[in-house]
């Protein structure tokens, strides 16, 4: 009873970290940070008492949060000395405690029969609780927003659907995330009418949901999995329906493109409207022009550090609002550049090593879906996206591995 106990509890606060829920615990009277504290709290406890030294340092999660924690304390002295930088703890806070929890799920499944249930329990009940808070949003932008604990009014102003993800990129692109994962669990065997069904509508709505967001970004991930649909086991039907599938599609474009001319003009923040309208389309314009911005911001803070140093995560927030009044780098790889300097190098290594598991682990797919959305967003390393992605391909990696040495 105490062990499945432990494992309700695992579940809970997967579900909550993953998906930010403790951003709406306001609507029953506890504040976010309450809730944040517990779940750091429960899982340094639970991963203290399943202390394992040789599996800890094989997760390329602990990898990373080590990276963090020992290069930002002698950034952190030396950018204070240089730039009087002020200290904002919370990405730090953030990654240790997904490092906690993944590491102590890590321990409580690895090698176990169930651990399949659960990546596919994690991803299913989030979609749906994605897709929930995408739909209220959609219809009550207001309201959704006064929910959030956070009492962002920037949420409130934007008209692109992102949940409790905040970011509408990062919320269209887990929801990606899941569909791939639940995918690449389900494919290995043999797929019911009931798994087919399912499989349906995760794709119908990621797609609703992908063009309710805005996200552009996503639509290319969306993109290369339909490509890997397609190639993977190619045959002579798959190519019959794929070049019906472009004769019909290219026809309906023309026959209603009135009526699409019209969609994108009442709604010019779908993920169509951007594409189509491009730099007529001024949320478009502004979101590439903001992205050009915080590119460039990232590189001249590069330089401005002789490509040597950086504040470290620790001061990165101070630094670069001290430096420019532009957005932080709108690409992660650049955005961990800014951050440590030359040292970028070594987490850098670590995504190699990322990217080796996966290929070795039969998921490159959900890899190159992962790096493009690495890729487009500005501090996705931050984000229980990359820990959750990362603790699944290490998990899979694991297993093969195990099946190899028995073999």
């Amino acid at each position: 009873m105490k062990f499945n106990f432990e494992k309700i509890i695992n579940f809970i606060i997967g579900i909550i970290l993953i998906n930010n829920l403790y951003l709406l615990t306001g609507v029953i009277g506890v504040s976010s940070n309450s809730v944040i504290i517990l779940c750091f709290i429960l899982s340094f406890i639970f991963f203290f008492k399943s202390f394992n030294i040789s599996q800890l340092i094989n997760q390329t999660n602990n990898w990373n949060t080590s990276f963090y924690l020992i290069a930002s304390i002698p950034l952190l002295l030396v950018d204070w000395i240089i730039n009087k930088s002020t200290p904002n703890f919370n990405d730090l806070i953030r990654v240790l405690m997904y490092s906690f929890y993944f590491s102590w799920t890590f321990n409580l499944y690895i090698y176990s029969k169930y651990l399949k249930t659960w990546f596919i329990a994690i991803c299913l009940t989030s979609f749906a609780i994605l897709t929930l808070q995408g739909i209220f949003e959609e219809k009550n932008p207001i309201l959704f927003s006064i929910l959030l604990s956070s009492g962002n009014l920037e949420k409130r102003a934007l008209t692109r659907i992102a949940g409790t993800l905040i970011d509408a990129n990062a919320y269209s692109g887990l929801l990606c995330i899941f569909l791939i994962i639940v995918y690449i669990e389900w494919v290995k065997n043999y797929l019911s009418y009931l798994k087919k069904t399912i499989l349906f509508f995760l794709i119908i709505f990621t797609v609703y949901l992908t063009e309710l967001s805005g996200s552009r970004q996503t639509i290319i991930m969306l993109v290369f999995f339909f490509l890997y649909l397609f190639f993977r086991e190619i045959n002579k039907r798959k190519i019959i329906v794929f070049f019906s599938f472009t004769i019909l599609l290219i026809l309906s474009v023309f026959i209603f493109w009135n009526k699409i001319e019209d969609y994108v003009v009442q709604n010019p923040s779908s993920s169509i409207a951007r594409y189509l309208s491009g730099n007529n389309a001024s949320q478009s314009s502004r979101s590439d022009i903001e992205r050009t911005k915080s590119l460039t911001s990232g590189f001249e803070l590069i330089v401005d550090n002789n490509f040597i140093y950086g504040p470290g995560i620790i001061n990165f927030a101070s630094r670069y609002k001290n430096f420019t009044e532009n957005p932080v780098p709108h690409n992660g790889f650049l955005y961990l550049f800014t951050q440590f300097g030359i040292l970028f190098l070594i987490p850098l290594y670590f995504f190699y090593k990322i990217g080796v598991r996966s290929l070795k682990s039969e998921n490159f797919i959900l890899f190159i879906l992962f790096f493009i959305h690495y890729s487009l967003e500005p501090n996705l390393m931050y984000y229980c996206t990359t820990y959750f992605v990362c603790f699944y391909i290490d998990a899979k990696y694991f297993e093969i591995d195990k099946q190899l040495e028995q073999n």
